[in-house]
């Protein structure tokens, strides 16, 4: 499914992608530089929040839909047919010559119909097909698909389709289970509290301007994007696919696609944390190792799974993932301290 844009699979690549290059002087993995010297802070303390406002009941509102997305917590449409616009979960299996291919079967998918994600025609046919069937999709991939054995091949996808998401947004008084609530008010305090987190950080990072990027952090964070960029694509597309076959298939040169690289995401990924690491050193906050090993055993304890440990969260997320997390909750703490409420 060549066609997937750009930014799904970059969403994913660049988060906690970062570990500094500069030598330790504050004790830390990350950003041992004089953060004064590129940022401008804005003021931080004393940042005002009108809880009866329209920026706060938006950020509120918003943070609960996020909650029904990151949690699946759609109500599932199990009965009628797919229409343009839909949102259908299914599993689907593609084949050629009937054996299938790698990099074309794919289970529990969410999938947008007229989102034109998919080869032509595979959205398409699925319009008026029921929900809970399974249909065979005869289709073409494009001359120009960008892997070899598929460029101008005519393929079969098995798809069944399992259910549609719902539009409409579950309420808390549904869901607060699933989310580790023990009653719907308890969830409602965790909603205010990020809401109020999201206010202030948003705050911080729209009004402070970082003038200058030191380069060979730059030059690290783009690297290790487009790294990691190539390995989510053949882990989505086969081991067979290259970045530069991607490319191609999106009719994108290299030097186009660093440059986007550069302008969506290693940017505004140094911007944000440069903030909340000059933050952190203005305020004249430190690093307590105790707390920070604490907070990193209650962070892999999180995952419930004897698979995931220190060395392979920081192997996924760079060693400065617990770092970060544990200086970013301290600078939360700070501004919500300091904030003025009404």
């Amino acid at each position: 499914m060549m066609k997937k844009v750009i930014s799904l699979i970059l969403a994913l690549t660049f988060i906690f992608a970062f570990t500094g290059c500069t030598k330790a002087n504050k004790g830390r993995v990350k950003y041992n530089l004089k953060l004064e010297k590129f940022v401008e802070l804005c003021e931080y303390n004393g940042i005002k929040i009108d809880t009866d406002g329209e920026e706060y009941k938006k950020t509120y509102d918003n943070t609960i839909a996020a909650d029904v997305e990151n949690y699946g917590l759609y109500e599932k449409i199990t009965e009628g047919k797919l229409k343009d616009g839909d949102v259908a979960n299914i599993d689907f299996e593609g084949k050629l010559n009937g054996v299938a291919f790698e990099g074309g079967t794919s289970k529990g998918y969410d999938l947008e119909l007229g989102s034109n994600s998919f080869i032509d025609g595979f959205e398409e046919k699925l319009v008026g097909v029921q929900i809970g069937s399974t249909v065979d999709l005869d289709l073409k991939f494009p001359d120009n698909y960008g892997k070899e054995e598929l460029n101008g091949k005519d393929v079969v996808f098995t798809v069944k389709v399992n259910y549609v998401k719902s539009k409409e947004t579950l309420k808390p008084e549904v869901f607060y289970k699933d989310v580790g609530c023990e009653s719907v008010e308890e969830y409602y305090e965790t909603v205010k509290e990020r809401t109020i987190n999201n206010i202030l950080m948003t705050k911080v990072l729209t009004d402070s301007k970082v003038n200058k990027y030191p380069s060979e952090e730059k030059k690290l964070v783009t690297a290790q994007g487009i790294k990691s960029f190539e390995t989510n694509l053949q882990q989505y597309y086969g081991s067979s696919v290259t970045l530069k076959d991607y490319l191609a298939s999106n009719g994108q040169t290299e030097e186009e696609f660093n440059e986007y690289v550069v302008t969506n995401y290693t940017e505004p990924l140094m911007q944000e944390e440069m903030v909340i690491y000059a933050i952190f050193d203005d305020a004249g906050l430190t690093i307590d190792k105790e707390a920070l090993t604490k907070k990193t055993k209650e962070i892999v304890a999180s995952y419930n799974s004897d698979k995931v440990t220190e060395k392979t969260l920081k192997e996924t997320y760079g060693e400065d993932y617990f770092e970060f997390i544990y200086i970013q909750e301290k600078v939360i703490e700070l501004l919500t301290k300091n904030a003025k409420i009404s």
